[in-house]
Parts: C-alpha cells; structure tokens; sequence
C-alpha cells in the first residue's frame, strides 16, 4: 500500500462536504506552504522582489543570517530576547534562515513541505553518522 498525503485520506473519506471542507481548511491553515506564500507575500509587500534578484546573492543572504546566528552563539544571551523592541538571539537568526529560504521557495514556485518531507524521509534511511562521517 502506497503512503497518501493527509489531504488526500481527507479527500477519500466519506465525510459530509462541509466537513470534508472545514479538515482541508484546518490542512491549509497550518500548511508550511502557506506560510511559504505569507513569507514571500510580505517580502514582495515590502519591495525586495521589484527588482530581479540573483540567485547567488539569495543564497548569500542565508549564509548571512547563518553568520549572525554564529554572532548570537558567541554571546551568554538567551535564545530569544528583545533589543528596543525587536527580537533578537541565535534562535531568531536561525528563524531568519528559514524566511530567506521560504521566500526562495514562494518566488521560486516550489513545494517547502514536499521538498521537507522528501528530504527527510531519505534521512531516515541512512546509515548512523551516514556511514561513518565524523561532522
């Protein structure tokens, strides 16, 4: 028997319509693909897609926001604590990673949760320290 995504065990119940329709709301509403649009929605809203953007300097800005969570590392600060307001820590610019990437995905047209799920699905499979690796 092959694996089915959630929507589509919702989809194949005999659930009423408005049933069926309020889980595949309760799907969509927690969907990291929603929050990948959300994320590129509010990058496009605040201008950083009115110009065309090179992919490598995308990826550069993911190794930024690495770079400053290394920063947060060094310091005796708490994860998460806010600087005049802002949130700040190592757990903030790890977060900011992420945006960068799901920003990617949103303009990109590529499926976050699909990618995610593919990815770690082979983790599973492979071997203890995959083999022997030592970092």
């Amino acid at each position: 028997m092959s694996k089915m995504t959630l929507l589509e065990i919702i989809n194949d119940t005999d659930l009423p319509p408005t049933q069926k329709q309020r889980l595949l709301d309760l799907v969509h509403e927690r969907s990291l693909n929603t929050i990948v649009e959300s994320v590129h929605g509010n990058a496009k809203a605040h201008g950083w897609w009115e110009n065309k953007r090179e992919f490598g300097t995308l990826l550069m800005l993911c190794v930024t926001e690495l770079s400053e969570a290394f920063e947060e590392y060094r310091t005796d600060k708490p994860p998460i604590y806010y600087y005049e307001g802002k949130p700040e820590g190592i757990a903030i610019e790890l977060i900011d990673v992420v945006l960068r990437i799901m920003d990617i995905f949103g303009h990109e047209g590529w499926d976050f949760q699909k990618a995610l799920e593919i990815k770690h699905e082979y983790n599973v499979t492979r071997p203890y320290k995959h083999g022997g690796k030592k970092v």
